[in-house]
């Protein structure tokens, strides 16, 4: 055998065993760090402009109490700031959003281990050409339902949308 087809195998078991391993890891995360995964992920989702992610994180029976919206509208809003609310100049995704997640406190119920509770402090930037700025610093009281397909987002509530920017 060629040092080149020993060199391909050896690559292909080397990203195997990492994805076993990995594989392995994430089946064993316990409930409160699968939830920090999500938030995570719905925030890399959203700075990646990929609304379908983002909405795909929320449970169907998705509702911010504070307001009444569900996914439905929740997803019309975040189509509209993917779709429409572009930098002029580079059509870019104007919004930035970080989460501290080391800072994110999970209580999983312990009457309901399906279910869970965490507030995401969050800070949103807007982009306007070279210049990104604070646009808010949100605070989400969320709770999470586990499901067939893993945690969701089912409720939030006591958001404070008044400290958003207009």
């Amino acid at each position: 055998m060629s040092a080149l087809k020993r060199l391909a195998l050896a690559l292909v078991g080397a990203a195997l065993a990492f994805a076993l391993v990995r594989s392995i890891l994430r089946s064993l995360a316990s409930d409160e760090t699968r939830v920090r995964w999500l938030v995570e992920e719905l925030a890399r989702d959203f700075n990646a402009g990929d609304a379908g992610d983002v909405g795909a994180k929320l449970h169907a029976d998705y509702v911010d109490l504070g307001t009444g919206y569900g996914r439905d509208v929740v997803q019309e809003a975040l189509l509209y700031l993917v779709f429409q609310d572009r930098e002029p100049g580079t059509k870019g995704f104007r919004y930035r959003v970080e989460i501290d997640a080391d800072a994110l406190e999970v209580r999983v119920h312990d009457s309901d281990p399906r279910t869970a509770d965490a507030t995401i402090r969050a800070d949103l930037f807007r982009r306007t050409g070279e210049t990104e700025e604070p646009y808010w610093n949100a605070v989400v009281p969320t709770r999470f339902a586990k499901g067939e397909n893993g945690w969701k987002i089912v409720e939030t509530h006591d958001v404070n949308h008044a400290d958003r920017s207009r």
